[in-house]
């Protein structure tokens, strides 16, 4: 029964991540979460060539990596394990997670099954639950591929809209695996979606406190205060975003629109261009440029920007009325 249950949820997703794979061929994120989706369905061996392949489409591909060296312990190909977790560890050298399994592929291939053993080893890893009722070996693989399963599932769900089946997924997520903050930050972005605002915030808060450094967290945090009108705290945090990532043009852009609400006209303009030259074909930052510029009745630099635009997009029948209106 619990099997149809989860072959009745899982397929239909495998099937919607196939159907975008077709028309994006070259997205890692899809091939990640497939992979992860055929693993639930009880199809290994296609997950391990969807982690493969998102790998080689995006070398340093940390969650992939991660899932593959998953699969690889539960599938007891330690040595595939310990290979994949080595490689990992020289572009993530202090990825702690990494280091713990890193230390249980080797342990499993030196096949240390003494009680003494398990209690040093889990003492690795203090995130792990009920340590003292499992076994190593499948478990720890599983409740962690389980884990993160749930919590791609719940992010891909929230993404299409379905914010209630995308938290129930979340959450279990965030039973196997508490302190992992990405389980936390895919909560906070399905309440956002669902227009729980106070929860997302608390969510997003969660996921900081566990990874201070987590850029993407402080983001979603400032979407989530500018969508209550807070805008003075939603500036405040995506400074931060910033801050922690300043080659993301997505943060800049969103810092633009910030200071745009506030028309604090220069900052925006600053950030703006500062997107651009991170990506130049960064058509909705040019679009934004090119109003601002029109805002401030400085027509020639919005010609200038409208006409990039069109240089790059054709079609953009949106910026060629403009471009006309002020020509």
């Amino acid at each position: 029964m619990r099997q149809a249950r989860r072959l009745s949820l899982y397929r239909p997703l495998v099937r919607e991540v196939r159907r975008r794979l077709r028309a994006h061929p070259g997205h890692a994120d899809l091939r990640d979460l497939l992979g992860l989706l055929l693993w639930k369905i009880g199809e290994p061996g296609k997950a391990k060539e969807q982690f493969e392949e998102a790998i080689r489409l995006n070398p340093g591909y940390r969650d992939a990596t991660l899932h593959l060296g998953l699969l690889y312990l539960e599938m007891k190909r330690n040595e595939k394990a310990e290979e994949t977790f080595l490689e990992a560890m020289a572009k993530h050298p202090a990825d702690g997670l990494m280091a713990f399994l890193l230390g249980e592929a080797k342990a499993q291939k030196r096949e240390e099954k003494t009680l003494q053993g398990q209690q040093n080893r889990w003492k690795l890893e203090p995130r792990f639950p009920d340590r003292g009722k499992r076994r190593l070996g499948r478990i720890i693989p599983r409740t962690y591929l389980e884990a993160y399963c749930y919590g791609a599932t719940g992010f891909f769900l929230a993404k299409m809209g379905k914010s209630g089946p995308a938290i129930r997924e979340i959450q279990k997520a965030v039973k196997r695996v508490p302190d992992e903050p990405l389980f936390r930050a895919h909560l906070g972005f399905a309440y956002y979606t669902q227009g729980a605002y106070k929860e997302a915030i608390e969510a997003y808060r969660k996921a900081i406190r566990r990874k201070p450094d987590f850029g993407m967290a402080y983001a979603y945090l400032s979407y989530a205060y500018g969508a209550m009108g807070r805008t003075r705290e939603a500036l405040r945090f995506m400074a931060k975003a910033v801050r922690i990532n300043p080659g993301y043009a997505d943060f800049h852009y969103n810092m633009a629109l910030l200071y745009s609400d506030r028309k604090r006209w220069r900052e925006a303009e600053k950030e703006l261009k500062e997107a651009l030259r991170i990506n130049p074909r960064y058509l909705v930052a040019r679009i934004h440029l090119g109003a601002l510029y029109e805002e401030q009745k400085n027509y020639r630099a919005a010609r200038r920007e409208y006409r990039r635009v069109l240089e790059i997009d054709p079609n953009d029948e949106f910026v060629a009325k403009r471009l006309r209106e002020i020509s």
